[in-house]
């Protein structure tokens, strides 16, 4: 599902952001004009999905009239808002519309305040017990240390009896990356995420990883054992938890510049602009061959090289942006050898 970039502002400030390239770097809002542009890029192929992102998109000073755009256009069947929760009042006619769901990316009182995150449970009590959005509503934490008191969004999650949490491990920072095995970064938070995943499953909540997901090679046999009778426990049936795949699709994040780039954690590596593009799948295709082969190509660890997962392109070793210095210069060495070809 390719996001919109509303606005590069944001009214927080938070230390894990994966767009720190952008977010609060400059002011630049996208207009109404190149919104649409967007939008008519996305639904080329016909009725689309997309995500409305930011920095925080409730502060682009048109968002009202972007979410009755959405509303009314046909070519749109869902849209999904990627927000803090903070400045939700006073859009709730709009996003209480069928074809709006909320991800609420969710911080600890200590880390924002005690007055904006009751504002933000004051918001989620009136989507989903005013206006009975319970399920197009996902919770979301980023589990960006290991020493992280996650007591705030269990307690959330129990407040509005919700049973699914949206679990985002985030990385270093991008431009120091290359330096860091994934599959080591994996091992060594290894210890905190099963704390974590045990006070989900003592709380009867069974979270989902959004991208960066563990390879399954991080887990012991006994591990694996505890995590599928935890999720057994609950009858879940489908879950990313486990999975052997570890692995994501090209994005696609549209700057307010209308350029693109594959996602977030790939964004310094390269940016085109739509405009150069027949379509959304073009545009994936050609990411796709940019950066995702040559990922699957590039062996995380000495236990990476004779992986079957990566030599069928089920697992990258978590996020690909641990890779892309590595990819850069082998696409520059292909953009050689095509350049001396020619």
């Amino acid at each position: 599902m390719p996001n919109i970039m509303l606005t590069y502002r944001c009214n927080l400030n938070c230390p894990y952001c994966f767009a720190n390239e952008f977010v609060n770097k400059q002011s630049t809002d996208i207009t109404f004009d190149s919104f649409l542009s967007a939008v008519h890029f996305i639904t080329k192929d016909g009725p689309a999905f997309l995500g409305l992102i930011g920095g925080e998109p409730t502060l682009h000073k048109d968002f009202k009239n972007i979410l009755r755009t959405i509303i009314e256009d046909r070519k749109i069947k869902e849209c999904t808002v990627y927000t803090n929760g903070l400045e939700l009042e006073p859009y709730i006619d709009e996003i209480s519309s069928p074809k709006f769901r909320l991800l609420v990316n969710c911080n600890s009182p200590e880390t924002i305040g005690e007055e904006r995150f009751a504002k933000i449970a004051k918001n989620l009590d009136v989507l989903i017990n005013q206006r009975y959005m319970r399920d197009r509503i996902n919770l979301g934490v980023n589990y960006y240390s290991d020493d992280l008191d996650c007591s705030f969004i269990i307690e959330l999650l129990n407040r509005f009896d919700l049973h699914r949490v949206r679990l985002s491990l985030t990385v270093p920072d991008f431009s120091v990356c290359d330096t860091v095995s994934s599959v080591a970064f994996f091992r060594q938070r290894k210890q905190g995420l099963m704390n974590l995943l045990r006070r989900f499953c003592d709380n009867a909540i069974v979270p989902y990883y959004d991208c960066n997901k563990p390879p399954v090679c991080i887990w012991t046999d006994e591990e694996k054992q505890w995590i599928q009778e935890y999720l057994d426990r609950y009858g879940v049936k489908e879950s990313n938890l486990l999975e052997t795949n570890s692995l994501c699709y090209p994005v696609i994040d549209i700057l307010p510049t209308l350029e693109a780039v594959r996602c977030f954690g790939m964004s310094s590596f390269e940016k085109v602009n739509i405009c150069d593009f027949d379509s959304v799948t073009d545009l994936a295709s050609y990411f796709l061959n940019r950066v995702d082969c040559e990922a699957y190509r590039i062996a995380d660890c000495a236990d990476c090289q004779a992986c079957y997962y990566r030599k069928t392109r089920h697992c990258t070793a978590g996020c690909i942006g641990f890779k892309s210095e590595f990819i850069r210069k082998a696409n520059e060495t292909i953009d050689t050898v095509l350049i001396g070809n020619n």
